[in-house]
């Protein structure tokens, strides 16, 4: 895992909730996915955040989506929130590295009772950049 990327995921419905917070230990190999949690760190795994000279000190990412029970994204994950202040040419670098990981990442191998949870609810995943910028861009859009 690279220092300073942390990835938090939450599911909103029906009282189902899992939060993993930033400083997540690295994703465990598995054959299928079982929690929230999992799921969350697979994605982790799967994110490659924007070279340093492209990246946006204390970027903060959350998309939302669906699964279908394969496993499969149901349509692109959708930015629900990116970091105000960000410019909006930063905040497309961002929204493109997520989409890339959910393509590296899919179809997601979950198992039964998580399919049976989790198919057709909301999944939203919090990307985080901590990463230390050197020279951090203010221009306006």
């Amino acid at each position: 895992m690279l220092l300073g990327i942390a990835l938090s995921v939450s599911v909103l419905t029906q009282g189902f909730a899992q939060d993993l917070h930033p400083g997540a230990p690295e994703p465990k190999a598995r054959t299928t996915l079982g929690s929230i949690r999992e799921i969350a760190e697979a994605l982790h795994g799967c994110w490659v955040p924007p070279p340093l000279d492209q990246a946006y000190q204390g970027m903060t990412v959350t998309v939302r989506f669906t699964l279908k029970g394969n496993g499969e994204i149901i349509a692109e994950p959708r930015v629900a929130y990116a970091t105000e202040g960000a410019p909006s040419y930063e905040r497309e670098i961002y929204r493109n590295s997520v989409v890339a990981a959910f393509a590296r990442c899919g179809p997601l191998p979950l198992d039964a009772e998580l399919r049976r949870k989790i198919v057709g609810k909301l999944i939203w995943p919090r990307f985080v950049d901590g990463r230390k910028v050197a020279k951090q861009a203010f221009l306006a859009d």
